[in-house]
């Protein structure tokens, strides 16, 4: 009888370790509940690609707003850098009409640093950055390094934040984020140090120092580039960011019938935005703007029917071009508002 006692407690032991082993190793990232008072934990890649995993793969919640993925409304917080260089991006649109993979989610990097390494497996690969595509998340305290190189829409941290009336309620915010990202577009391309192409959005006190650029030496394109973001619009804000990195346009066959080469310390092109206490330490070379681009400090141009509000912006980097260059605007069009914005002439070759 005390045999039978001891074999049973040794097996109840036994079972109770095991659900215990399950339990552990089940649980989802580096712990967390995705609440905002207990968000999901990530430490290193492996739970990085779970985010990755997660957000391509779930079922999608249907509101009376938009179509959600499995991010939505989720909180996950980084708890340490994430070295290993990170290949893929979070947010990839397979199909134009594959809207349910964007990252809708909160992330606090806490000021940790996550490394990339990412290559475009070709033309047809066109969003390249951390996140590859977004939609009213919230991005903050991160630092994103490494190198990255694609088409159409590339950048650090976010290629492409969707914009549209549907999504009017809600806004992406990125704050307190630094790109040292070296990030090379090929072709016609969209490029930003922290975003390639953002509406509908805020973006405060970010820092761009990576080195930003497009060449393409056959064919007719056109390049964007901007330091904090390529185009902007959908009444984005930017402000107090600044870019300290090299922004070069090598495009020499620029699209005559596009937007041409615009190229910003802040941001290439803009309609409807505000850009608001920006400073652009940044050297900027465009060796051919196309007849409708422009090269300037803090906007590349601004040519577009929706008014964009150019305030208390400061640049101090060279700004090397042809066609419309300026030192805080190069193609500012008739709705662009320039209030109290300074500039060292010096850099740039505009006279009094």
């Amino acid at each position: 009888m005390h045999l039978k006692k001891i074999i049973k407690t040794k097996t109840i032991c036994l079972c109770l370790g095991f659900f215990a082993y399950v339990s552990a190793y089940s649980q989802p990232f580096g712990g967390g509940s995705g609440t905002q008072q207990d968000p999901y934990l990530i430490s290193n890649k492996l739970d990085w690609q779970e985010l990755a995993d997660s957000v391509h793969t779930r079922g999608d919640i249907a509101t009376a707003i938009q179509t959600n993925n499995w991010s939505y409304g989720k909180y996950f917080e980084l708890t340490a850098d994430i070295t290993a260089p990170i290949t893929f991006s979070i947010g990839k649109i397979f199909l134009s009409w594959d809207t349910d993979k964007r990252f809708q989610g909160y992330l606090d990097g806490k000021g940790f640093e996550i490394v990339l390494n990412l290559e475009s497996a070709g033309s047809s690969d066109m969003y390249g950055a951390l996140f590859a595509h977004t939609l009213a998340c919230t991005i903050i305290n991160l630092t994103v390094s490494g190198y990255v190189t694609g088409y159409t829409y590339v950048a650090g941290v976010v290629a492409s934040n969707s914009n549209g009336s549907t999504y009017s309620q809600h806004r992406t915010l990125i704050k307190n984020v630094v790109s040292n990202v070296t990030v090379e577009g090929r072709r016609d391309t969209y490029i930003g140090g922290i975003v390639a192409v953002i509406g509908n959005a805020t973006i405060e006190n970010c820092i761009n120092n990576g080195f930003l650029s497009v060449i393409e030496p056959t064919g007719f394109y056109s390049c964007r580039i901007g330091g904090i973001a390529g185009n902007v619009g959908g009444t984005t804000i930017i402000s107090n960011s600044i870019n300290l990195g090299s922004i070069y346009c090598g495009i020499a066959n620029m699209h005559a019938l596009g937007p041409g080469g615009n190229i910003g310390g802040i941001i290439g092109t803009g309609s409807n935005a505000a850009l608001i206490n920006n400073i652009n330490y940044g050297f900027l070379r465009n060796i051919n703007t196309g007849p409708k681009g422009g090269i300037g400090g803090i906007a590349g141009g601004c040519p577009f029917a929706l008014a964009t509000t150019i305030s208390n912006n400061f640049n101090s980097g060279v700004v090397i071009g042809n066609g419309n260059v300026g030192c805080i605007v190069g193609n500012a069009g008739t709705n662009t508002v320039l209030e109290n914005n300074h500039y060292d002439k010096q850099m740039c070759g505009e006279e009094d």
